[in-house]
C-alpha cells in the first residue's frame, strides 16, 4: 500500500469566487490539526483573478476546464490528485467557524472504522433570514453530539418512507469529508446536482456507515435571486422523487396552501425569506414533470 505524505486533504472548489476564496482559504489554513495537512484548490477555470490569493501560500491548484465542470466528477478528480489519506471537501463561500473544523471530521472517521464519510452542519451567517436558518437546521439531524447512520438491509431501506430515506442518505459535500481509498474504490456519480446524496445512499446499501457531525460547522448560504431558487429546487426534488420517491408538493391545492401559509410568516421570517420559500415552493411543484 502506497504511504500518502498526509494525514489529510481539504480540497476546495471554486469559480471566479473572489474574496470569498481568499476568506476560505484563511479560514482552511487557520485549523488545528493533530498532523499536517494539504489544502487543494480546485478550480474550474476561473477568469476573476481569485487564484491570487493561493501566493505565497502552501496550497497546491488543480485546474478542470470550466465547461466540463460537473459536481461529482469534479470532486473525484480532487480525490485522485488529493495526497491525504482523508479528503475533505469544502465551497469556495462556506467558511469554517473556529479552528477545530477540520479535526473534528477527523476523529469522526478515525472513530468510527466503518465510516465512509462525514459530514458537518451548515450555519446561516448572521444576517440571514430566520426561514433560512431553519432551513438549514431541518437538513440535519437534531442536537450536538454525533449521529452515526447505518442500514441493516435493502428491504429495510425500502421500507422507509420517502422523507426518511432521504434524512437516512442526506450527505453533504459543502462541508464533508471521505476516505480516499473508500472514494477511489466507488467514486461518486459524475452527475451535475445531488452526488453527496446518491454516494451516501450506496454507500449505506453496501454496509458502510455515514457520521453527522455537528461540531464541524461552517458558515454558508447562498443568496440567489427568486428565479434562481426555482430553478434549484426544481433540480433538487426532481433527483429526489425519481431516486427516493418524494414528493414534496404533489398538487396545486397544496402549493397554494403552502405558499399561503409562507405569506401568513411574512412578519417573523421578512420578504427576502418569504420570497426565497415561495420561489422554492414553486420549484418543488415544477419537479413533478421534471
Amino acid at each position: 500500500m502506497t504511504t500518502l505524505p498526509f494525514k489529510t486533504t481539504v480540497a476546495i472548489l471554486t469559480r471566479n469566487e473572489g474574496p470569498r476564496l481568499a476568506r476560505a482559504v484563511r479560514g482552511v489554513l487557520a485549523q488545528e490539526t493533530r498532523e499536517p495537512f494539504e489544502v487543494l484548490v480546485v478550480d474550474s477555470s476561473s477568469t476573476d483573478g481569485s487564484l491570487s490569493c493561493l501566493e505565497g501560500t502552501p496550497a497546491r491548484r488543480l485546474i478542470v476546464p470550466g465547461d466540463t465542470f460537473n459536481h461529482g466528477a469534479t470532486r473525484n478528480l480532487a480525490v485522485q490528485a488529493a495526497r491525504g489519506c482523508f479528503v475533505a471537501f469544502l465551497v469556495a463561500d462556506a467558511v469554517p467557524v473556529g479552528r477545530s473544523w477540520l479535526q473534528e471530521l477527523v476523529s469522526a472517521l478515525e472513530r468510527y472504522g466503518d465510516a465512509a464519510g462525514a459530514y458537518g452542519r451548515q450555519r446561516a451567517w448572521p444576517d440571514a433570514d430566520p426561514a433560512l436558518v431553519r432551513r438549514l437546521e431541518e437538513w440535519t439531524p437534531p442536537g450536538d453530539e454525533p449521529v452515526v447512520k447505518r442500514l441493516s438491509s435493502r428491504e429495510a431501506f425500502d421500507r422507509l418512507d420517502p422523507r426518511a430515506r432521504v434524512r437516512l442518505a442526506a450527505f453533504d459535500n459543502v462541508n464533508s469529508m471521505v476516505r480516499r481509498d473508500r472514494a477511489l474504490e466507488n467514486p461518486f456519480p459524475p452527475v451535475s446536482f445531488g452526488e453527496d446524496i446518491l454516494w451516501g445512499r450506496d454507500r449505506l446499501l453496501a454496509g458502510d456507515a455515514l457520521v453527522y457531525v455537528p461540531a464541524a460547522e461552517v458558515w454558508h448560504a447562498h443568496r440567489r435571486r427568486p428565479w434562481a431558487h426555482v430553478r434549484r429546487a426544481r433540480v433538487e426534488h426532481a433527483l429526489l422523487r425519481r431516486e427516493f420517491g418524494l414528493v414534496a408538493v404533489p398538487s396545486i391545492a397544496r402549493l397554494v396552501a403552502q405558499v399561503a401559509g409562507t405569506i401568513r410568516h411574512i412578519p417573523e421570517d421578512g420578504l427576502p425569506g418569504a420570497s426565497r420559500q415561495i420561489a422554492e415552493l414553486f420549484g418543488q411543484y415544477l419537479a413533478r414533470f421534471a
